[in-house]
Order: C-alpha cells, then structure tokens, then sequence
C-alpha cells in the first residue's frame, strides 16, 4: 500500500512539474489582447462622423443692387395707388453670410431705397407729388445645388427667410407735406444662379417674392444682382 502511495505522489510530482513547466511556455505569453483593443479604439477616435466631415465655416460679406415692385391695393375711392404713388423701386443692400456646407448656408442682409418720386395732376384737383422709401432688413438660409456638369463654377441657389419691412410714403402739395410710416414682419423666397469666379468672389443673380405683411402693400417681388466675397 505504501508503494502504491508512493507510486501516485510520485505521478503527481511529475504532473505538477509538467502543468508547471507549460504554464512558463513563452507561447502561452505571446497571446496577448491589447495592441487589438488599442487600435480599435484609435481607428474610432480618429475616423470623422460621415454628417460632418463635409462641415466647414466660411464667412463672406456681400453688396447687392435690387429692382422692388410693389403691387398695391386701391384707396378708400377704389383708385388703383399706383395711379398716384410710385410702386417701383431702386435699391442697395448689404448681407454678411456663413457658408458651413457645400450645399448649405445662412446669410442676414440689409436693405434700404432710393424715394421713388411720382408726380400727379389727373387725381387730384391739385398738383400733387408723393415719394415713397423702402427698408428692410432679415435673414435667410441658403441652399446651393451641385454645380453644373458643364460649368464647375456655376450652382443654382434657393433662399428662404424671415424679414422686417417698413415703407414711408409722403405727399407734397401746395408747399405743404405729410408722411405717414408702416412697418410689418413677414417672409421671403428667391431662386437664382451663382457664379463662382475664384475661391474669393462670387457673382450672384437672384428673383424673389416678398410678403411684406404691410395692408395694402402685401406683395413685392424683386430682381436683384451683386457681388460676394469670400474670406
């Protein structure tokens, strides 16, 4: 019996020693997890989100000149006010803008008009001269198309926005004058082209409708052309 309880502590030394002496392989050591895991995670530190890795801030300043024509409503005696009061207008503007997207932009502009003079003698009993001026001022979100397959500096542009209008309209008459001012929130939307000519200028053409929200002077449409400069 004492030889059998020899004989296994024997094989159990022997067992142990081999166990020990795997255990200490460098094989074992040589797996190892960390270089993996690390470039995992780098590779998802690093790579940019597929949104914004187009993104980018380009401010710009613009100077514009607009064609405003107004389409009035009739007076208390169902005279069209056209008839007296001028309803087309010379205008200049100035925008400032931020351009974050290839196809995406926001731009705030503003405006003022030159008096629109008109002289009238047939609806009154007495000569009469009214002028008529024009503010505005907004902003509005601008989306580029892709440019032109045939002309890489060329895109279509579309805006949408909100605006402050105000109009001034006097009247002369006899040596004396009178003025009276009315002003409205409400909102426009232009279609038009954009001419990239270098990385720095630009040459745009736009054609909007304003809603002005001003009684009797609700709708204005206006044809605009000007510059942009990109920073």
């Amino acid at each position: 019996m004492k030889k059998i309880f020899v004989l296994a502590a024997t094989v159990s030394m022997i067992a142990l020693s081999a166990n020990a002496q795997y255990y200490h392989e460098p094989q074992y050591q040589t797996v190892q997890y960390k270089p993996a895991y690390q470039a995992q995670s780098q590779q998802q530190q690093y790579t940019p989100h597929a949104v914004c890795q187009s993104c980018y801030l380009q401010p710009y300043i613009g100077i514009d000149y607009s064609y405003n024509i107004f389409k009035f409503g009739k007076d208390e005696d169902g005279d069209p006010m056209d008839s007296y009061i001028q309803n087309k207008l010379h205008a200049g503007s100035v925008s400032l803008g931020m351009k974050v997207h290839d196809n995406f932009g926001v731009e705030a502009y503003y405006k003022k008009s030159a008096k629109a003079k008109k002289n009238n003698s047939t609806v009154f009993v007495v000569p009469v001269t009214t002028e008529l001026e024009l503010q505005s001022c907004g902003v509005d979100a601008v989306f580029y198309s892709p440019r032109f397959k045939y002309n890489d500096k060329i895109s279509l542009i579309g805006t949408i926005g909100a605006a402050w209008y105000q109009i001034k309209a006097t009247l002369k008459a006899l040596g004396t004058s009178d003025s009276g001012k009315d002003d409205h929130f409400g909102g426009r939307i232009g279609i038009g082209l954009q001419n990239d000519i270098n990385d720095h200028f630009a040459f745009r053409v736009m054609g909007r409708y304003n809603y002005t929200g001003i009684e009797d002077a609700e709708h204005m449409f206006e044809l605009s052309a000007g510059l942009r400069y990109y920073f």
